[in-house]
């Protein structure tokens, strides 16, 4: 009975020490991102926060492969922006989420499930936008996880692709982030401008 008490008591010592060493050493970006999700979380905003049943009017017909689409609701947990997906072309976005995994979608669905929508347009030329386009299309069918590092090229998660297809061609959006590349960090990016709709 000693020897399992003594067991669990370095074990949970271990644990300790291994996140003390993980916080200490985390990047800035990472520290920023966490305090952020912790204050909202004390404010009861969870995950991806809760759509108010009402369908945004983003205007999505300015735009041109290679952009990127944008979606939010309230209460998210970590940022403003809380989904992410290339504009493939014909009104279709390549994105990834839960159970269907990676594959196109019609970019109206950020109009009907999101409380604020928008779009980027990256600073890049169309040659560039266009292979960004066919590496995400090379992606279908890949699965869905939140947790995926940035160097795993076999899970996936929404913003990730967006920030992927571009490092690929030497564009980093998101070079000194944490582990988690959030959309409100690719919206702040350099190489990106706000597509603002007609009549705004």
């Amino acid at each position: 009975m000693k020897v399992i008490k003594r067991s669990l008591a370095f074990g949970a010592l271990a644990l300790v020490l291994l996140i003390g060493v993980n916080v200490l050493t985390m990047r800035p970006s990472t520290k920023e991102l966490w305090r952020f999700m912790w204050a909202e979380l004390g404010q009861g905003n969870f995950g991806v926060g809760r759509w108010d049943g009402e369908f945004n009017e983003f205007d999505f017909s300015q735009l041109e492969p290679g952009d990127i689409v944008l979606g939010g609701n309230t209460g998210s947990s970590w940022g403003y922006w809380t989904h992410a997906a290339l504009y493939i072309g014909n009104g279709q976005v390549m994105e990834t989420f839960l159970q269907p995994g990676t594959k196109p979608e019609p970019v109206t669905r950020y109009n009907e499930y999101y409380s604020h929508a928008g779009a980027l347009r990256v600073k890049l030329p169309p040659e560039v936008k266009q292979r960004a386009v066919e590496r995400a299309l090379a992606l279908e069918g890949r699965p869905w996880y939140l947790l995926a590092s940035r160097s795993s090229e076999e899970l996936w998660y929404c913003s990730k692709i967006v920030w992927w297809v571009y490092a690929q061609e030497g564009y980093d959006m998101d070079p000194d982030g944490p582990y988690w590349i959030v959309p409100d960090r690719i919206a702040r990016s350099p190489l990106v401008e706000q597509i603002q709709p007609h009549g705004r």
